[in-house]
């Protein structure tokens, strides 16, 4: 577990980083950790060798990044927003590959980047929930505008922090 304090400047973002040399990691709410756009490369370069040993050994590996859409004007939402987009969108042809390399292919094949991500954005209609349920589910957040967007629409938004203009100026 790290605290946020242990986050509270660039190096010690680096070291938590450095420190997470697991074979599976998982980090939650990714557009909104500060520094995560330090901490997350840091894990990643120093994962790398747990995560071909467990492959090698049959066993689980892999990375995990949740997140509500975030704010696309701050580093971590820039990070996050840039690192999900860069990914595979999810799509059921995956269901499709054959075997393991296969899936490999495809999905690098679909990245726009030489990761290997697969971005899994989904609504809540695609959730089974309808727009009654996602009306309940704003009110009882009293949530509006950007909020709203974000937390339940999966809407990354800007324009709220560096920029002068309004969003609804931007869209």
């Amino acid at each position: 577990d790290v605290c946020s304090s242990d986050l509270a400047n660039e190096d010690a973002a680096r070291n938590v980083g450095r420190g997470l040399t697991a074979a599976m990691n998982v980090v939650d709410e990714v557009a909104f950790l500060k520094f995560v756009h330090i901490s997350v490369p840091a894990m990643l370069a120093g994962s790398g060798a747990a995560r071909t040993e467990a492959r090698r050994n049959g066993m689980p590996f892999g990375n995990l990044f949740t997140t509500t859409a975030g704010k696309i004007d701050t580093p971590e939402g820039e990070f996050a927003y840039r690192m999900m987009n860069n990914g595979m969108p999810w799509t059921e042809m995956l269901y499709d590959c054959h075997d393991e390399e296969d899936l490999y292919r495809t999905v690098r094949a679909n990245c726009k980047t030489d990761t290997m991500l697969i971005n899994g954005t989904f609504s809540h209609r695609q959730l089974g929930f309808d727009d009654d349920w996602l009306r309940q589910r704003i009110a009882e957040a009293q949530q509006s505008g950007d909020e709203a967007r974000r937390d339940f629409l999966n809407q990354w938004t800007a324009g709220t922090l560096s920029n002068p203009l309004s969003t609804d100026i931007l869209e």
